[in-house]
């Protein structure tokens, strides 16, 4: 029992005891610490806003925001139904030219890039196929089409593989005409 009192002793004195002025000091401590932190972030924050609005056009209302992309979506909505008109003229001219299995069949060429019609197409089965005897022919419109990079460099022995492509691209069946081609 005589040694409690002295262990409650060793514990006061590795215990720093608690005064108010000791509390004041760490309160005061932790106060500039807060501010201190505060002015940090504040100064962080006004940083990077100001960054951030360098990159961006400066709008002053929020609906001049609202008509930035009511006409980046309006744009968006052009293109695409652009494209999709290309691809329906396309697949009616496609299946118009399946149905070519004579010489002097016709056929229907298809709209290029940009809607643009070709010039100086051939307009039968029997002019197509002309086209697809003649490499130089054949690898201009496949140009024209974007079938072939522009810089492109073809041999003689890649014409066949070519012509095939180009008739399928086109929806003729270039095995059925060339059948006709051959027993005319």
């Amino acid at each position: 029992m005589a040694d409690q009192p002295h262990t409650s002793v060793q514990n006061a004195e590795a215990k720093p005891e608690l005064t108010l002025d000791r509390l004041q000091r760490q309160l005061s401590l932790l106060a500039s610490m807060t501010q201190q932190n505060t002015a940090m972030i504040k100064a962080l924050v006004e940083s990077q806003q100001a960054q951030s609005s360098k990159g961006l056009p400066e709008l002053q209302k929020a609906g001049e925001m609202g008509e930035v992309i009511t006409g980046i979506v309006n744009d968006l909505v052009a293109e695409m139904q652009g494209q999709i008109d290309l691809l329906e003229s396309r697949s009616v001219d496609r299946t118009y030219n399946s149905h070519a299995r004579h010489p002097s069949s016709p056929i229907q060429f298809l709209l290029g890039p940009e809607m643009a019609e070709p010039s100086n197409a051939p307009t039968t089965l029997a002019a197509l196929q002309a086209v697809g005897k003649d490499l130089k022919s054949l690898v201009g419109w496949m140009k024209f089409y974007g079938m072939l990079p522009p810089e492109a460099r073809v041999g003689d022995e890649e014409r066949e593989e070519l012509w095939v492509q180009f008739g399928r691209f086109l929806g003729v069946n270039i095995e059925a005409s060339e059948e006709v081609d051959g027993e005319a």
